[in-house]
């Protein structure tokens, strides 16, 4: 029999308080990675830049690419498919508030 080991993802709700836009390096760094991939990862559409051919971005991106981070790492989620799978984990998270609203 074949044992498999899963990592728990813990999903949790965060608000993004305004701030100041974040240069390429300042993102990388707070990440914990190289300025490449987050050039790589804008063009897959992972995190948005707040001009098209700005390489500055806007406070949610630090969220989102973090998030993109760690789906990658402890879940091997490939960096092509981040961004199909973030937007279904907000979608999930727009769900799950317009429930709570219901509620």
């Amino acid at each position: 029999m074949k044992h498999h080991q899963y990592t728990m993802v813990l999903r949790q709700r965060f608000r993004t308080a305004p701030g100041p836009a974040l240069s390429l390096t300042e993102l990388a760094a707070r990440c914990e990675v190289h300025p490449d991939l987050v050039e790589r990862l804008a063009r897959f559409g992972v995190v948005e830049s707040v001009q098209a051919d700005a390489a500055t971005f806007p406070p949610e991106a630090l969220m989102r690419l973090s998030r993109a981070v760690r789906l990658h790492h402890d879940l091997g989620v490939n960096w092509n498919d981040l961004a199909l799978v973030l937007d279904l984990l907000d979608k999930i998270d727009e769900l799950e508030a317009e429930l709570e609203r219901r509620s």
